[in-house]
């Protein structure tokens, strides 16, 4: 038994009821006694009801049975005229929530359904009905739903209310992915506002390392590797423009000079690592929780 959903188009029970001033237990009673009248006439007259009598009709208008499923207490019921150009009467069994907390059956019928409900009763429960459609009707064309009930309104409330809930929790998980994204742009504007080349050293501090550790972390990812006391990239990324060596004059202890040649990254190289290094599950201080 699915959840009462209010539409524009439909009419629960429970608004019959207090749209007339029945119980509902007796409108939804009415409302099986009419489906069981249909189901009867429908079984007589092998597939086609004859509603004429019933209804002091001069015309003998012919309804055809289209559907019924019932399961329990489960009433879903729907069945048209045999004229092919009018639309169905739709009757569905849903729930609700009472002012306890508890779930309670109701029935929800469209427009059409109601209607025939309706000319069960008296002219003036048939005039309240009728009123409540035109105010449906019109309200629908506004674009929008006023409660035309108490049990309406709670109903709506409660719809409502579960909206705001899941809006709520997307709000949330929108708000962390944008934390998360902020990060990123926060590193990655630091990285681009930096023109110039850096050091190993420079990249290692922002993760919170040491130029050694992070040069052996860049060898366990198979991004450099040692040559001739120099780290040298591996051949996928040589040519692409990552590093770029500078020669780095040095003194020896007995006072000679010479250089050395010192490999600096850059923009597009800091780039390379913090997308190689946070696919790794290594991200830099900044993007840390």
């Amino acid at each position: 038994m699915e959840e009462l959903v209010v539409k524009k188009e439909t009419m629960s029970s429970l608004e019959v009821a207090e749209l007339t001033g029945k119980q509902h237990a007796h409108v939804m009673r009415d409302i099986r006694n009419m489906v069981d009248n249909l189901k009867k006439y429908n079984e007589s007259t092998s597939g086609f009801v004859d509603y004429s009598s019933d209804y002091n009709r001069g015309d003998r208008t012919q309804y055809k049975y289209i559907s019924e499923k019932s399961q329990k207490t489960i009433l879903d019921f729907c069945f048209k005229t045999g004229n092919k150009d009018v639309s169905e009467y739709v009757i569905k069994e849903s729930s609700y929530k009472d002012a306890k907390g508890e779930m309670r059956s109701v029935y929800v019928l469209n427009k059409k359904a109601s209607m025939l409900l309706a000319s069960g009763y008296d002219a003036f429960l048939r005039a309240k009905i009728i009123d409540r459609w035109e105010e449906l009707e019109k309200e629908k064309l506004k674009g929008f739903v006023i409660p035309g009930s108490f049990s309406q309104a709670l109903m709506l409330a409660a719809k409502q209310q579960e909206q705001i809930e899941e809006q709520q929790k997307q709000i949330s998980v929108m708000n962390t992915e944008i934390v998360e994204m902020k990060k990123k742009t926060d590193y990655l504007e630091i990285i681009l506002n930096s023109k110039e080349t850096v050091t190993i050293t420079q990249i290692a501090q922002d993760y919170g390392m040491t130029a050694k550790s992070f040069n052996r972390l860049l060898e366990e990812l198979k991004i450099q590797r040692k040559v001739n006391g120099q780290w040298i990239l591996y051949s996928p990324y040589i040519t692409q423009g990552y590093v770029h060596s500078k020669s780095v004059p040095i003194m020896h202890k007995d006072g000679s000079r010479d250089s050395v040649l010192n490999t600096e990254w850059r923009q597009k190289g800091r780039i390379f690592l913090y997308e190689k290094l946070k696919k790794a599950g290594v991200l830099p201080l900044i993007e840390r929780n």
